[in-house]
């Protein structure tokens, strides 16, 4: 789910008011690459030691740790924190170096990396929560509605 998705969430449940918003294209788009990028590490981690030389348990832990920390919260709120983070600095090198070590997933590597750079190019994520209130469009409508009323 995008960030700002997610973040009308947040805002629904911080406000008490059920707050709708529509996802756009960019919402569904961003989605998407996360799909991907979470089925990269599903299957990572599902195939952990498969490979001649495979790396240590130290290793298949910090991509494990990678991996939750991008996809599992406690709630909405602190996945968006964790994401950002991610996005404005961590990354995934964890995932991009175990790629990187296996000849055969260097292009997915290269495809993966490609993704994680777009995604840290979308406006939304250096303020998510511009999107929850209401443009001045939408407001000058509301009032006019009300004043009709």
């Amino acid at each position: 789910m995008s960030i700002r998705l997610l973040g009308a969430i947040v805002h629904s449940e911080e406000t008490g008011e059920p707050y709708s918003i529509s996802p756009t294209v960019d919402d569904e788009v961003e989605s998407f690459a996360l799909f991907i990028i979470y089925v990269v590490y599903k299957h990572a981690l599902e195939h952990w030691g498969n490979a001649p030389g495979e790396n240590t348990k130290k290793d298949y832990e910090k991509l494990y740790k990678e991996f939750c920390y991008l996809f599992s919260a406690l709630n909405p709120s602190a996945l968006i924190d964790r994401r950002i983070v991610a996005l404005k600095s961590y990354g995934i090198p964890v995932l991009l170096r175990h790629l990187q070590e296996r000849e055969q997933c260097q292009p997915l590597s290269r495809f993966i990396n490609r993704i994680w750079s777009d995604l840290q190019e979308c406006p939304r994520y250096r303020s998510p929560s511009e999107d929850l209130q209401p443009s001045p469009e939408a407001l000058i409508f509301r009032a006019r509605l009300n004043a009709a009323r």
